[in-house]
């Protein structure tokens, strides 16, 4: 098991998934960066100006994205909502305690949403989740023909070529 909780396949791809937070606060994409960091993700990558961010899904294959669930990024949205599946593992994160932002974000194309304030170890579980659901194999590292070959089964053995 890694620090996330994930199976052990998951293991040595953690650290090369490549993450993107979109906030509105930049103290929240900063935090939401420090505990991806300290789950074992290096390459995180956070904006909180919608623009920014469109053009860096456009022009970056990311494998996960963390989205802010509101009327601010709804571009974004729009553009995840077009591209059914996303070619990247979503989760939402709202405010909301009520629902709404919920049902939107999931009829979006989100795979997950969490409700604010959350803490590391939700945000581990959530992904660590996703990670280990059919919704992985959007993620151009788990795609990888050389991780296909040296990965580990769930029962520790090593799948034949």
């Amino acid at each position: 098991m890694n620090i996330m909780g994930a199976p052990d396949s998951f293991t040595e791809i953690t650290c090369y998934l490549d993450v993107m937070v979109i906030d509105g606060n930049n103290l929240f994409c900063f935090l939401v960066e420090e505990y991806l960091k300290r789950s074992g993700f290096n390459n995180v990558h956070s904006t909180t100006n919608e623009e920014t961010a469109l053009a860096k899904l456009k022009r970056h294959r990311f494998d996960v994205v963390i989205l802010e669930a509101c009327h601010e990024y709804g571009k974004i949205w729009q553009y995840v909502a077009s591209q059914q599946p996303p070619p990247f593992l979503l989760v939402g994160m709202t405010f909301d305690q009520n629902g709404r932002d919920w049902l939107a974000a999931f009829e979006y194309g989100a795979d997950a949403v969490l409700t604010k304030p959350f803490t590391r170890a939700r945000l581990a579980r959530t992904v660590s989740d996703l990670l280990v659901s059919p919704a992985s194999r959007r993620c151009k590292i788990v795609q990888h023909p050389a991780m296909a070959r040296t990965s580990v089964k769930r029962d520790g053995s090593i799948p034949l070529s």
